[in-house]
């Protein structure tokens, strides 16, 4: 507009310095035609910016429609009733969980459901033959799930025989769950809730379930060796001949526990709560025992073999018939006794003579002194 004003009336004008009638046409090219090349260029973009965005909410809609469309029809395939079909939709909803993020939580609770409902259906007259296919296939899509998930809750599910061999079911509530001859091995069950649930001559080999409460489980036959028990609640559990060599239950809760004739070769039993708990004729050899509380507890006939002992609350334990031979009895509080005179091996166990709750009177026959002090 003032290039125009400036040329009409001959006032000055920001041309090279020059007045209005003396300026040549030439002069004002120089300007004119690169002002307008750029008001153009601004122009096209801020047009350009319009379609990319109508581009991108175009796209949006469409990817919408297809992750709309894959998803009825997994749901669809997954309540067929031939296995092939319905294991496809599970699937497919696996791959709609990677790649819609706001789906995630739908489909989480869509498996969930589809889990609860199939195995109740189940539960009538067929409560505990094996687990159906499409079920198992859901439990281990929903352990394979990527990114942050909520906890699997499936209480009284019947996954009976199931092969679950590494899944993360981290935090899942698996309540009252019949899990009878299952493979959980090398399972992530950190955390899980399994109160009451049927474990037995189940495989858990290798499986964590750190923080695991098994409170009153039935994990007779049970394969555990090589778990990870640190701090898992088995108080009242049943482990009857249950097979734990090597596993670790250091901090671990089993008071009240059975673990008759359970193998429990050189486990770690560091700290654990043993109270009142039943080890007749269980394996403790080389079994480490630092400090745990094994007050009113049985071990009439155990093997304790080698077994650490040092510092261990031995407080009203019998001891009828147990093998202590080399076993670390330093520091460990033996009162109120039962069956201790009875015990194979005694005179031949470590640190006899620094246990407490002993009477004067008590003397095996050969007493082998402590080997070192801990704190």
């Amino acid at each position: 507009m003032w290039v125009a004003a400036g040329l009409s009336t001959g006032d000055w004008w920001p041309l090279n310095g020059v007045k209005g009638p003396g300026v040549e046409w030439g002069e004002v090219a120089k300007i004119a035609i690169p002002g307008a090349a750029l008001v153009a260029a601004v122009l096209a973009a801020v047009l350009a910016g319009y379609g990319h965005q109508a581009r991108l909410e175009e796209l949006t809609l469409s990817r919408d429609a297809d992750v709309t469309d894959r998803y009825t029809k997994a749901v669809t395939q997954l309540a067929d009733p031939n296995p092939a079909i319905s294991l496809g939709g599970l699937f497919a909803l696996e791959r709609i969980h990677g790649d819609s993020e706001r789906d995630r939580a739908t489909i989480e609770r869509l498996l969930e459901a589809y889990i609860v409902e199939a195995t109740a259906a189940e539960a009538g007259a067929v409560r505990y033959t094996r687990a159906s296919p499409t079920v198992v296939g859901a439990v281990q899509v929903y352990g394979r799930l990527q990114g942050d998930r909520q906890p699997l809750s499936i209480t009284e599910v019947n996954l009976k025989a199931a092969n679950l061999r590494g899944v993360g079911l981290t935090s899942a509530n698996l309540d009252n769950a019949y899990l009878e001859s299952v493979d959980l091995s090398s399972a992530n069950l950190t955390g899980a809730n399994l109160t009451g649930a049927n474990l037995t001559d189940a495989n858990l080999f290798g499986a964590n379930l750190t923080d695991a409460n098994l409170f009153g489980a039935n994990l007779t036959d049970a394969n555990l060796t090589d778990a990870n028990l640190t701090t898992a609640n088995l108080f009242d559990a049943n482990l009857t001949t249950a097979k734990l060599f090597g596993a670790r239950l250091d901090g671990a809760i089993l008071a009240g526990a059975i673990l008759s004739r359970a193998d429990l070769f050189g486990a770690d039993l560091t700290g654990a709560i043993l109270s009142r708990a039943i080890l007749d004729r269980a394996n403790l050899t080389t079994a480490n025992l630092t400090r745990a509380r094994l007050n009113g507890a049985r071990l009439d006939g155990a093997r304790l073999t080698g077994a650490d002992l040092f510092g261990a609350d031995l407080t009203g334990a019998n001891f009828t018939e147990a093998a202590l031979t080399g076993a670390n009895l330093s520091e460990a509080d033996l009162a109120e006794h039962q069956g201790l005179d009875k015990a194979i091996g005694l005179g031949e166990a470590i640190g006899l003579d620094t246990a407490m709750g002993l009477p004067l009177t008590f003397q095996p026959a050969t007493v082998l002194p402590r080997t070192a002090t801990r704190n």
